[in-house]
This record gives C-alpha cells, structure tokens and sequence, in this order.
C-alpha cells in the first residue's frame, strides 16, 4: 500500500506540474515573430504578425500576416499559437508554430498587385526585407476591445483590415473585412493559392474554391516522386544560402553551388576540364568550404554536379533547393545514382536513373523546393549521385543547395484529401469588386477605383467540396462588412492590474554603490522579465523597460529612495525587443522586424496602435541575427545594431541578408535608413553621442579573436568578412579602441557616455558594459593619426544579471543599467534593473591612457604617493597579439616570439610620476603596435588609499 501511495503522488505531481515559463506567459492579442505557414511548401513569414482570433474570450483561430510582403500568409482555426521553446532556445523558425494546419495560405509573393499594372512577381532582389514603399507598405496595428486592426497601403490606397472568427450556426468561419479609402486605380489582392490545385469560380465570382488537381491514377506504388508539398522530420531549411555546408539534425551532408558568374568562379572552367571546389566564393565576400560536392563540368546553358557521400547510403530522400528572386527559380535536371568509384561521370547510361525534375511546366516552379523520395521505402542505396542540370528559362542560379537524407529520416507526405476545397467567398459584395482566378490556383480579389471608400468582406473556409453548397448559404446569413474607423481611436485599457514593488538602497559608503530597482517577477501576466531596453521619460522618476518576450511596461516611483514602484503592462507582442529609446516623451522601440513607435491614443496608459514607424531591415531564419539597442543623436536619427546569421554552435554563417553585422541610421521620420557601418558578429548594444558619435563591442568568434570594443565612423569595417557588404573585401579592418581578453569581457554589452557632472570625475567619458562577465569598464582612449586606441579597467562594482545596457538620469544625473540572463553569461538572475550611484566618496583610478613614442603614460582621478607610484617593482606589464582568421577567436601569441602561442613579459625601464601627482610616465623602450597589453597597479594615492587595478588595452599606433 506504501508503494502504491508513492506511486499515485509521483504520478500526481507530474500531472500538476507547471508549465514552462514561456508557455506560462500571457502575450496579448497579437505576436510578431518568424513564422512557416506549413503550406505553400517553404512558406516562411520572415515578419509575421500573428493576430489572435477568439469567440467569448476563447482562442479558436489565428491568422497570419507578413507584414513585408503585406499578405496574410496563412489563416487556421482551432486555437492561436504554439510556443515550442522559449525564446533562448528557440534555434529556428518554427518555435512558434500555428497550432493547426490553414485552412488557406499564400505563397511567398506580394499581396497585393503592383499598383501600376497588378503584377505579382516579387520586386526584391532577395526573400528579405519589405516591398517598396510605392507598391505596398504594413503601417502597423490597431487594438479597440477584442479588435485587432492591420493598417497598410496599397500604391495610394489606404486599407484597414479587421479579421474575426465569425459562427454561423455551429460552423465557425474566419472572415477578413477590408475598409478601402482613396482608391485611385484598381486594386488586386492575392487571398489564396496552392501548388497542385485548380480553382472554379461560382456566382459570378463571389465565391471561388480550389480543389486538388487530379494526378495521373496509374502511377505504380513505390514509384520515385517529385514531392512538392511534404515535410521530413528535420528538414528546415536551416542553411539556406548561396554558399554553405549543412550537417545539421539528422542530415547527412550538403553542398551548396551556385552557378550564377557574378557569384561562382567556376566560370573560367570548361565543359572538358575537371574542377574540384574546395572553395566556393559567394556573392556576400564570404568563402566557405565544398567537401563533398565537384562540379565536374560547366557550360553556359548546363552542368553536371558529382556528389560523393562518402560511403553507400540508403538515401530516403533528395532535396534540391534553388533561389532566385527576379524570375521564378525553375529546376530542369536528372538525378542519376552509382556505388561504382570507377565509373566516368560522362557514361550517365550506366548510372541509375533516379528522377527527373522539370518544374517549368508547373506553378510550383516559384516555391524554390523540390524533393525527391519514394511514398514507401528508401530511394535506394548510393555513394555517389549526379545531377544533370539544364537551364531553365533563362534563370541564372539552378541550384543553392543540396540536401541528402538517410534512410533513418523519414519524410511525412501530406497529402490533400482528394475531397478537400479551400473556398473564399464575398460576403454582400458589391458591383465593384469580384474573385478571379489566375496562375491556375492562384484567388485574387479585385476591387475597381472608387471615388468613395469600399468596404468588402471576405470569408475563409476548407472543408468536403459536397458541402460547398453549405458554406454559400452560411455566406449569406453573414453580418456586412461594416467601417473600421471606429476602432482606430483608442479602446479600454487591457492590462489594468499594476504591481508595486520596493526598491533596495545600498548602504554601502564606497564611491560607487548599486541600487536595485526591484522588478516585478511575480505579476498577474505571467511576464519574464529579461530586460532588453529601457529609457526615462522627461519626468525623469519614470520609465519604460522592454523584455525579451516581446513587453513593455512602465515603471513609476524612480526616486532617492524607490520606497514604491509601480509597474504597468502597456504593450505586447514585439519581436524581441532588445532596445528601446523614449524621444519627446514617445517610446520607440526596435525588434527583429522593425523600430515600433508605441502611440496611446485615448490616454489611458496603454498602447491602442503600434506603428511601424521603420521597417527596411532584413531579416532571415537565423536565431542568432538580433537587433540590438535604440539609440538617437540631438538630430533626431535613430541607430541600432543587427546581428549576423551565426550559426548554431557559433562557428560560421547563415545566409548573409542586407543589414546582417550592421549598424544601421534611421531618419528622424523614419522614411529612410542606411547601413551605417559594416563587418559585425554580434554587437549586443551601441551608444550613440549627442553630436553622433557612436561605439559598439563585439563578440568573439568567426573572423573576431576575441571580443572588442569599437568607435565606429560612418563607412567603417570593424572585421567580419562575411559582413563586409562589400564586392571588394578590405585586406584589413578598422581599429578598434581595444581587445578583450575573455576574463575582462565574454560577450560584450552597450556602452554609455557619461553626460552628468553628478556622476563623479567622469563626464564626458566612454562606459563599457560586459554583458559576459556582468561586469562595467571604465573607457580610456585616443586618437593618434586618426586612428582610435586605448584601454578599459573595471569600475568597483557588482551586477548580477548581465548588463547591456545604460542611460544617465537627467533628473538625479545617476547611471542605470539593465540586462538580462540569456546566452552564455555568468549572471545569477533572468533580468535586473539598477542603478550605478555616486556617494560623493573618493575613488583613485586609472581615468586617461595616453601612447608615447617611448612608453605609456596613465592620468589618475587623484594624486598618487608619489614614492609608491614612482616604483618600477609597483607595476607589471605584459602582452599578446590574436590570431585574425575565419576561426572561431584565437589563443594567445608571442609578439617577440611570432607564431608561438604565449604572452610576453615588457621590461619597464621607469615610472615617472608628473608635478601633480595624478599622471604616471612608464617608459617602455620596447614598445611598439600589439593587440592586447595588461598593465597591472598596486600603489597608494596621496591619501594612502591602495590602488590596485588592472588596465586592458591595445596599441595601434605609436606617434613619432
């Protein structure tokens, strides 16, 4: 009986076990993140605005917008959204995913027509970023009660869209109503499309359905398939790129090859001539390895590729993935397969003929994916495969990737039910708009021009073609579309529960003390507070604080003594959003898709429209490219930093997208922006001077031997090659100010420049904050030649989350930080808030680094002992350069000694203290250029206080 007591409490207390943290969270009635639609097959919403459909309160639908492309991507019933990981681990783009299959969907084209001729072929040179802004624009959202309205033009017509799930009897139906002014010109919308269907219209075009396409009934069992629409266990396209190797998840091994000129070098080959690639240079400066992939011959209208894997696979399934934005990318090849070694590539009659993909004749040839597989059972066993490639319609690119699964993969076929239909209908239309059908399978609305606005309805549906019958007549006992203006004036506050927290003074007497401005961990939204931006309104004992999960919140009480704080929940759904800036009293803030201005409209402390205030960013599949911080100069321009497409594990890089290891201006409007800067990793936080001086670190890794920390001037390369957006690489990168080695700074942070004369000896001077080692640096640097160096050495003070980023206070003049515990840190706590407070007591440190032709000289706050400062044996120097390369950081090397690991000792031959006592003079004979340099202190100052501290600094140049 005791046993069976455990038993039933073990088994009980698994069943009443806490969801995880992110699942817990309440996220509002929208959530922006990258999103695949399921279908069209790679149907991916780089900027996907998931708007929450309820009926009483009850989740039963979602529906999806891509707010680049201004479409809706897909629409489901069923539920909202299902949070698979929280956002750390959140490796790729399907940790948040529909919770059912759509019942319609678009493809990866524009939603709506070009306004001067109603083309739909996709204007980008590549799948990122928006359209232009003439052709379509998402201008963000309104929120008014249970109603979520999407704002966005169309040429000079102004749409708003309010999507709803709407019962008629017991049939639930999702309905899009459109509210349509200045429409100077005929509009085109794609509303739903799907490979291997065929559409019929009905009723004179206010109700149109497509139906699976009838295939060929006497395909034998077991035949080789080209699947177009299926999805295998691992097959994300999570190497997606013109040039990069993928050996991720169950894969076995893939290759990429471009045969563009502009982006290959196998253009100098001949079609007699044998090229084996070791290295393939892509269209983004960067060189990556091809171990396995030959191109073995070359014309200008064909190829054949000559794949070795390695040993004889039972091959499951074949992936060939192909982009080109400008035409559809078309694949025209024969797969051939062989386990004979010997065996002449030329002699393909001997090979095993596999397939042939020809997606020239089908609509599914703009989806850019093919594969191939058998229903049942593996393809068979091969170590070698060719690919016999023919030009498709003039399409430069025929491959970027390949992909092999083994025989331990098994691809799950989704078939359409031969019984399935995916119907639209007008609900109440008017004679001025219609359903046509294009491209096949392609359900287009069209609304003709208006001198009045048009208000149209729209009703989504899938289901038994039998019942079609139904849903017409379900149609037709729909309310009318009805005007949205109404909901674009403010709506009753939402998150009307504050949390009052008390804040912890320090007691501490030394210089430098932090306060802690308690967060609010335990509130009724179940928000994690992982803090990714914060700044102060112009009543400075008020702030706002966004946190990684996408909320803002403001925080009240901000006083001397932080006796009551009262937090409120204002805004949700942002796309982890890791910078916020307050400019006139308005709150900005900047996520992976864009920089949002939070506008309240009705004054009730919430946020009623989120506006899209600039959007050009690109933005990819990659979970490591996030957007770091918001920052502003006096002018008015915005900056923010954008990090490059890492790799799981760290090493290498994704497909490289505009803005990726950037540092990116935004107009004072926000109509325009520019990359401002180039050759980033992952530079987690800037600061932004007044007069636009800006800085940022970086994060050790692939083309950065360790963390750094940069001045950044507009036009600069700061070292990453794969982000140099340049179509000549540079030989070198700019300077940085300083090296960290990985004890002073891991993961770097933001930095700050003090701007108070409240804040002791410091004002004008450059903070660095290390995200890492939660730990902030005191910045010491100059100029010589133009060229930046200097040195940083650590403020005394504790933090125990890792901080990344820092503002001062106008009304106290004090510094705050804020940060989170995310990616690898050595931080405590998820999240702090805190600020770094002068007493007013005394603190001797290293405050100035100057270079001199035979030395270095250091300015302290206050006089020195001029007999301890004076001694050489108080001082201890030594120094190394980093390894810059494609790998991943570097060891430690000899300067004297070049190309052995290892760290020099520098004699110092005197320490010469100045007539004030506050500078000290170490003559160096010896020095010269290196990249990092130690100089550890141990002295008293003239008060008899020890000094002991360490400087980390890098040498450039060394003035005559």
């Amino acid at each position: 009986m005791k046993y069976l007591l455990i038993l039933f409490l073990l088994i009980s207390s698994a069943l009443i076990a806490e969801e995880p943290r992110h699942k817990q969270i309440q996220y509002g009635p929208f959530v922006t993140a990258t999103i695949d639609s399921e279908w069209p097959r790679g149907n991916i919403s780089y900027k996907g605005l998931a708007v929450r459909l309820t009926e009483n309160g009850k989740d039963v639908g979602g529906i999806l917008y891509d707010t680049d492309l201004v479409r809706v991507a897909s629409a489901w019933t069923g539920g909202f959204l299902n949070f698979t990981k929280d956002v750390m681990r959140a490796r790729d783009y399907r940790s948040i995913l529909p919770v059912s299959e759509p019942i319609v969907a678009t493809g990866q084209l524009p939603g709506w027509g070009k306004p001067s001729n109603g083309s739909f072929e996709d204007p980008r040179e590549r799948p990122f970023g928006p359209l232009p802004r003439e052709w379509s624009k998402y201008r963000g959202i309104y929120l008014s009660g249970d109603k979520s309205v999407v704002f966005y033009t169309s040429g000079q017509s102004e749409i708003l869209e309010l999507p709803q799930a709407e019962r008629v009897g017991d049939q639930l139906f999702i309905t899009r109503t459109l509210d349509i002014k200045k429409i100077n010109q005929k509009l085109l919308s794609l509303i739903l499309n799907r490979p291997g269907t065929v559409g019929t219209l009905l009723e004179n075009g206010s109700i149109a359905f497509l139906e699976p396409e009838v295939k060929d009934k006497n395909a034998k069992a077991g035949k080789v398939s080209v699947v177009m629409d299926h999805t295998p266990s691992n097959g994300n396209w999570l190497s997606m790129g013109f040039a990069s190797r993928s050996d991720y998840g169950n894969r076995k091994k893939g290759v990429v090859v471009s045969f563009d000129p502009k982006l290959s070098e196998v253009t100098a080959e001949s079609d007699a001539k044998e090229n084996t690639l070791s290295r393939l240079q892509d269209g983004n400066g960067g060189q990556h390895d091809m171990d396995i992939g030959r191109v073995v011959s070359f014309k200008s209208d064909s190829a054949v590729i000559y794949y070795d894997l390695a040993k004889s696979t039972d091959v499951k399934m074949i992936e060939t993935f192909s982009w080109h934005r400008k035409e559809k990318s078309y694949q025209k090849y024969t797969v051939f397969g062989s386990n004979d070694a010997q065996r002449p590539v030329a002699d393909s009659d001997k090979w095993q003929e596999i397939a042939k993909v020809d997606t020239t004749t089908l609509d599914e040839g703009g989806i850019h994916g093919v594969s191939i597989a058998r229903e049942n059972g593996s393809i068979g066993k091969y170590k070698f495969l060719m690919f016999k490639v023919e030009k498709a319609k003039g399409n430069p690119t025929w491959f970027t990737e390949i992909d092999v699964h083994s025989a331990k993969d098994k691809p799950k076929f989704k078939k359409m039910n031969p019984e399935t239909v995916y119907a639209v209908a007008l609900v109440n239309s008017g004679a001025g708009e219609k359903l046509v059908i294009k491209d096949k399978s392609h359900i287009q609305l069209s609304v003709d021009a208006s001198a009045e606005k048009r208000l149209v309805k729209l009703a989504l549906w899938s289901g038994p073609k039998s019942k079609i019958k139904e849903f017409t007549d379900a149609v037709k006992k729909m309310s009318p579309a009805e005007s949205l203006d109404k909901y674009t004036k403010g709506g009753a506050a939402r998150w009307t529960e504050t949390v009052k927290t008390k804040g912890i003074v320090s007691t501490k007497k030394s210089a430098y003390v932090v306060d802690e401005i308690s967060l609010p961990m335990n509130n009724p939204y179940k928000s994690w507070f992982r803090l990714g931006g914060f700044d102060f309104f112009k009543d400075s004992t008020k702030a706002a604080v966004s946190n990684w999960n996408g909320d803002v919140w403001t925080v009240t009480g901000i006083d001397k003594d932080l006796n009551e704080l009262t937090w409120k929940r204002i805004a949700t759904g942002l796309f982890h959003p890791l910078g916020l800036d307050i400019v006139n009293d308005s709150i900005y803030v900047v996520g992976r898709d864009q920089i949002t201005k939070l506008v309240d409209l009705n004054e009730d402390g919430e946020t009623d429209f989120y506006e899209n205030f600039n959007n050009d960013v690109e933005v990819t599949w990659n979970f490591h490219e996030f957007t770091f911080d918001l920052q502003s100069d006096e002018a008015g321009n915005f900056y923010y930093s954008k990090g490059a497409p890492v790799r799981n594990g760290g090493r290498g890089f994704d497909y490289v997208a505009k803005h990726n290891g950037t540092v990116v201006k935004v107009s004072p409007d926000g109509k325009s922006s520019k990359v401002f800067a180039t050759g980033l990793r992952a530079p987690n936080g800037i600061s932004v001077r007044k007069d636009g001086q800006v800085t940022t670190g970086d994060n050790e890794g692939s083309w950065m031997p360790q963390c750094r920390l940069n001045l950044v001037e507009e036009g600069g390369f700061y070292g990453v090659m794969n982000t140099a957006h340049r179509k000549v690489l540079p030989k070198t990168y700019d300077a940085p100010i300083c090296w960290f080695p990985k004890s002073v700074d891991n993961s770097g942070g933001g930095q700050a420049w003090v701007e108070s004369d409240k804040w002791g000896p410091f004002k004008g001077d450059l903070l660095h904050l290390s995200y890492g080692t939660c730990s902030l640096y005191k910045v010491m640097y100059e100029k010589v030649n133009g060229i930046p160096q200097g040195g940083v050495v650590r403020l005394p003070v504790n933090f125990s989350t890792g901080i990344m980023r820092a503002r001062f206070n106008d009304g106290d003049g004090q510094l705050y930080v804020a940060g989170l515990r995310g990616w690898q840190t050595s931080a405590a706590q998820d999240g702090a808030f805190t600020r770094v407070r002068y007493t007013g007591a005394d603190l001797t440190i290293p405050t100035g680094l100057k270079v001199v032709k035979d030395g270095i000289e250091i300015t302290f706050t206050n006089a020195l002992d001029k007999e301890e400062a004076g001694d050489v044996q108080a001082y201890a120097v030594s120094q190394w350069n980093y390894n810059y390369s494609e790998a991943y950081g570097s060891s430690d090397y000899s300067l004297a000694k070049p190309g052995e690991k290892g760290q020099d000792t520098v004699k110092i031959k005197s320490a010469k203290v100045s007539a004030d006592g506050k500078t000290v003079k170490l003559e160096i004979p010896s020095i010269s250029p290196v990249m990092q340099m130690r100089i550890k202190i141990d002295i008293l100052d003239a008060s008899d206080n020890e000094v002991f501290c360490e400087i980390f600094n890098t040498i450039n140049v060394v003035p005559n």
